[in-house]
């Protein structure tokens, strides 16, 4: 039977002795050693110091900050309220039980108030309860509940399991194969070594697998969830979530919500800040870590930052490069050196930014990074004309009415765009001031946005007038502005709205100022009578307060940018960011609103913002914001005179508030609607004007564990996804996801949505998906799917094979020898670089073949060819065709259909095919077979070979001495007195029976000089010695035509009947 001890109110020493007992410490702060029996303490009130002893005891801590230690044995702890320190115990150096061998079970309970629970020794549970907790279950495998409050657990060696409960919880599992729950809240979960299983369950976690091969489910919130080392799995559920895999082989499943995901590792950039973000030339890395030498020997110049590596380790540099279109540079050559060693050399000739990646191995400390010129092969300079204020190149467009040629812009001009009533006028960041660009349109256009697709801007006529081919044009009228401020009618519009620029996508979208409509314009899909597809979007009155009158859209983010003056300068604007991406299901625009609550004008911060109209607004490629004010009190000092100022609209971190810098003053405007290139940088940055090409965010990073392959899944909503190193399998699952393969060969899907992938190094393959998506195959041998949508498809460098599917679809091959495939609908097929191979397919398709050899097919449907530079072979295929062959020596094949067939310059061979025909050789020698059916033939410049082949024919064989076949009769041979010295041969001259050949000399007007034709004929038609007619024509031409008869002197009034003067 159990003894009862007391204790008094005072703080007593009580010892239990032999036998079960039970002792109650009663007040005061009491010191009780239990013996070695089953015991039952209680501490109650005070600050007590029990020691259970040996046995399998029981301990009540009580009120008050106990200590209580379980020592020897299985015990029973309860703290009771007050923060207590409870120890499970451990057995006795030297004991010789059984607890000895493997330590001993004990049962906590931390109770109310902040404890501190140590497990020891032992397979013990531990719970922790209310408040703040500390919780270390030590060695053995224990399980351990944190509960209410701020807990930290700890599992110690073991197998463990921890619950954080409520509350923002610390758990660690630390050794052995461990499950931790977070419970609802923030809670930080870490695995440890060993293969852990982490829950975040609710709330807003941290997860961090950490050694051995983890599964990590995030659960509900906004969580972060990191591998770490060896094979993990990873699964977000709801909510925005953060992944980073680690090394290992890894499986990453995002689950609802828009999640960011990296497969391995975050890039850490290895080198020392170069204190720019835009414009940096060679030149102008000097006074930083970078190290510029100038060769005066070669007049090559380098830039050279040295980073310490390990030598068992991979690297990946990357380097954005342009043409300095800025200092008037169109092309230039750079060459990126590792250790000394040139690792490529690239020829740039653009103005927009392109991204360089490059895999290296380490070498050790003091390794140099280098990028120096290189001489250019100057390419680029007869493509651009720099001669006006903005730089261009020559671009061929049909808007339905016939090809014509136009002024585009050269692309990643940092410029601002402004059209102002009709003028197309750039504004000139040094003089602060307007430059006109060609003459006044004399009608005014507003709702413009630039088109990276074609380089051309596009708008909407507000008043009437006639464009540049003397369309008439109203205020429903979609136009074209090229360079030169040319503008071309596109079609009718349904709304002409004031308000407009391009998504990432190539639709111009265009919006009443109170934002109750919008329309979407796709400039690329015309009917039969030339007009663009437009679709028009209602919404509900009341989305946004105040009228808008420019607005710019962001090619990161997705969201468009409207700026709105307040109603009295010094108090607040705001920015309204409008979401898009619900309407193309029926839904309405997100609209939000950022208060610009201060302006910074020449340093000085000033309370609110001018007032005025902000007219045009514009987002550069990097991002920034700006915004054009008409006229105002733009520097909010009432001292100066009004006028229009352009401000850099700065959106703090925390995106709750903006600043409105004034960073250049401004003629005031009206009227005007502004746009950027979207692929321009900086338009405000100091550009060294020496250099040609510029450099910019030069990175060396980590490629940790030389990457692993991971499988990674991102489920439903707007996710971003990192592959990282290696063999990735990546599944973007439901929404608009942006998923980047890197280093590697990878598999990427896009799934449902509108999503974005990069491939990056490696030749991987990348799968559109349902929806319009954007497919980059980046550096290596890529395969690109678009599958459904109207997708985006770039293959970048090395040889891609591109299959756009089902939806008119964008193909880019980018440098090397690419295959592209359009499929089903309306394709436009770009190969760049290289060698390509185009088929359109079904549709009425684009094709350009770009520089190299290439071979184009159009297939089915009215296609549009174009060969570019090169010995390029076009096939038309089936449909009513246009062929292009342009420079180079070409091969064009018009097949069935009615084609038109232009050879360019260059010695071409061109057939027509089936059906009626125009073909033209342009300039060069040049072979044109029509090919049946009743064809029109323009030989051109240059001595050709011409065919009419079956069916009636019309030949204009055109300047240099021709040797022409009409084919099977009835054709007709056409002579200009424009076509110079020249002197033609027919060898299969008909002039007898039904199908008699004509031989048209009606542009000479001969019948102004002469009576008939006889009499003309008399005189400049003689029969030759063998066998034919020779024609003197004038204007130093002549014709030889032989038949398949000899011909004599009295065959002379029968021919006299083919000849039409």
């Amino acid at each position: 039977m159990a003894r009862n001890i007391y204790g008094t109110s005072e703080s007593d020493t009580i010892e239990g002795g032999a036998g079960p007992d039970h002792i109650y410490g009663k007040s005061g702060d009491d010191n009780v050693v239990s013996s070695s029996s089953a015991d039952e303490v209680f501490g109650q009130s005070g600050e007590d110091t029990i020691d259970l002893g040996g046995g399998a005891d029981k301990g009540f801590a009580g009120s008050g900050d106990d200590f209580v230690d379980g020592s020897n044995g299985s015990d029973s702890i309860f703290g009771g309220s007050g923060n207590d320190l409870l120890l499970g115990g451990d057995v006795s150096a030297g004991a010789a039980s059984a607890e000895a061998l493997g330590g001993v079970d004990d049962y906590i309970w931390g109770g109310t108030g902040e404890d501190d629970i140590f497990g020891q020794s032992g397979n013990d549970r531990l719970l922790g309860q209310a408040d703040d907790d500390l919780v270390s279950g030590e060695e053995g495998s224990d399980y351990m509940f944190g509960g209410g409050g701020k807990d930290v657990l700890f599992g110690g060696t073991g197998n463990d399991v921890a619950y954080g409960g409520s509350g923002n919880d610390n758990l660690s599992g630390e050794n052995g194969v461990d499950y931790l729950f977070g419970g609802a809240n923030a809670d930080v979960l870490s695995g440890g070594t060993g293969g852990d299983v982490l829950n975040g369950d609710g709330g807003d976690d941290l997860l961090l697998g950490e050694e051995g091969s983890d599964l990590l489910n995030a659960g509900r919130g906004h969580d972060q969830a990191f591998g770490g080392a060896a094979n993990d799995t990873i699964n977000l559920f709801e909510g925005n979530d953060f992944a980073v895999g680690g090394a290992g082989e890894d499986q990453i499943r995002g689950g609802v919500g828009n999640d960011i995901i990296y497969g391995d590792y975050l890039p850490e950039n290895l080198l020392s800040d170069d204190g720019e973000s835009v414009g940096r030339s060679v030149a102008q890395f000097e006074g930083t870590d970078w190290v510029v030498t100038n060769d005066s020997e070669t007049g090559q110049t380098s830039m050279t930052q040295t980073v310490d590596t390990d030598a068992d380790k991979s690297y990946v540099i990357s380097v954005d490069v342009a043409a300095n279109f800025a200092g008037g540079f169109v092309s230039g050559a750079i060459e990126v050196l590792w250790n000394g060693v040139v690792i490529d050399t690239v020829q740039v000739d653009s103005g927009a930014f392109e991204t360089l990646t490059y895999e290296v191995s380490g070498v050790g400390d003091g390794t140099g990074i280098s990028i120096r010129t290189a001489e250019s092969d100057g390419t680029a300079t007869s493509i651009y004309d720099t001669s006006g204020p903005i730089i261009t190149y020559e671009k061929t467009v049909d808007l339905g009415d016939g090809a014509f040629d136009v002024a585009a812009f050269a692309p990643g001009q940092a410029k601002l765009f402004q059209v102002i009533s009709g003028q197309l006028q750039i504004f000139d960041t040094e003089t602060q001031t307007y430059t006109s660009v060609g003459s006044d349109t004399g009608f005014k256009i507003n709702a413009i946005g630039f088109n990276a697709e074609d380089d051309l801007i596009y708008g909407y006529a507000r008043s009437n007038g006639v464009d540049a081919l003397g369309n008439p044009l109203d205020v429903n009228s979609l136009i074209m502005m090229d360079a030169t401020g040319q503008v071309y009618r596109l079609g009718d519009g349904s709304h002409p709205d004031f308000v407009g620029d391009f998504d990432a996508f190539g639709n111009l979208w265009t919006f009443h100022s109170t934002l109750d409509r919008a329309t979407m314009v796709d400039v690329d899909d015309l009917d039969e009578d030339g007009n663009p597809r437009v679709e028009t979007f209602e919404f509900p009155a009341g989305l946004v307060s105040s009228n808008i009158y420019d607005i710019a859209y962001n090619h990161e983010n997705n969201l468009f940018y409207g700026v709105v003056a307040p109603n009295s300068s010094g108090n607040a604007g705001s920015i309204l960011v409008i979401d898009m991406n619900a309407v193309s299901n029926g839904g309405v625009p997100v609209v939000s609103e950022i208060p610009i609550i201060q302006s910074l004008i020449e340093g000085e911060t000033i309370i609110g913002m001018p007032q005025g109209a902000f007219g045009a607004v514009f987002m550069d490629g990097l991002g920034n914001l700006y915004a054009g004010l008409n006229s105002g009190d733009h520097d909010l000092d009432p001292a100066t005179e009004n006028s229009g100022g352009v401000y850099l609209i700065n959106i703090d971190d925390t995106g709750q508030f903006a600043t409105a810098e004034l960073i250049s003053s401004a003629q005031s405007t009206g009227n005007n609607d502004g746009a950027m290139d979207p692929r321009g940088n900086d338009p405000f940055a100091d550009i060294d004007a020496t250099a040609d090409v510029l450099v910019n965010d030069i990175t060396v990073s980590e490629l940790e564990g030389a990457g692993w392959d991971d499988t990674i899944s991102a489920g439903a909503g707007d996710d971003i996804v990192h592959g990282g190193g290696l063999d990735d399998l990546i599944n973007g699952g439901i929404g608009n996801d942006q998923l980047f393969g890197e280093a590697g060969f990878d598999t990427l899907y896009g799934l449902d949505g509108a999503d974005q992938l990069d491939g990056g190094s490696g030749n991987d393959k990348l799968h559109g998906g349902a929806g319009d998506d954007v497919v980059l195959g980046g550096a290596g041998g890529d395969t690109l799917y678009g599958e459904s949508g109207l997708d985006a498809l770039q293959g970048g460098s090395g040889n891609d094979v591109i299959y756009g599917g089902a939806g008119n679809d964008d193909l880019t091959g980018g440098n090397g020898n690419d295959v592209l495939w359009g499929g089903a609908a309306d394709d436009s097929l770009f190969g760049g670089r290289g060698n390509d191979t185009l088929s359109g397919n079904s549709g009425e398709d684009h094709l350009e073949g770009g520089r190299g050899n290439d071979h184009i097919s159009g297939n089915a449907g009215a296609d549009d060819l174009s060969g570019e530079s090169g010995n390029d072979i076009l096939l038309g295929g089936s449909g009513d065709d246009i062929l292009s062959g342009n420079n180079g020596n070409d091969e064009l094949f018009g097949g069935e259909g009615a084609d038109v067939l232009y050879g360019g310059a260059g010695r071409d061979a061109i057939s027509g095919g089936a059906n009626g025909d125009h073909l033209f050789g342009g300039g060069g020698q040049d072979q044109l077979d029509g090919g049946s059916g009743a064809d029109e033939i323009y030989g051109g410049a240059g001595s050709d070979t011409i065919s009419g082949g079956a069916g009636v024919d019309v030949i204009e064989a055109g300047t240099g001495n021709n040797e022409i076949q009409g084919g099977g009769g009835g054709d007709a041979f056409v002579f200009l007195s424009s076509n110079g010295t020249h002197h033609d041969t027919i060898l299969d001259h008909q002039f007898r029976g039904a199908t008699q050949d004509l031989i048209d000399l009606s542009d000479f007007g001969l019948l102004d000089v002469y009576a008939n034709t006889e009499a003309w004929a008399a005189e400049h038609v003689s029969v030759t010695n063998d066998g034919g007619f020779f024609v003197q024509l004038g204007y130093g031409q002549s014709i030889t035509l032989y038949g398949s008869v000899v011909v004599d002197q009295g065959d002379l009034d029968t021919f006299y009947s083919t000849l039409i003067l």
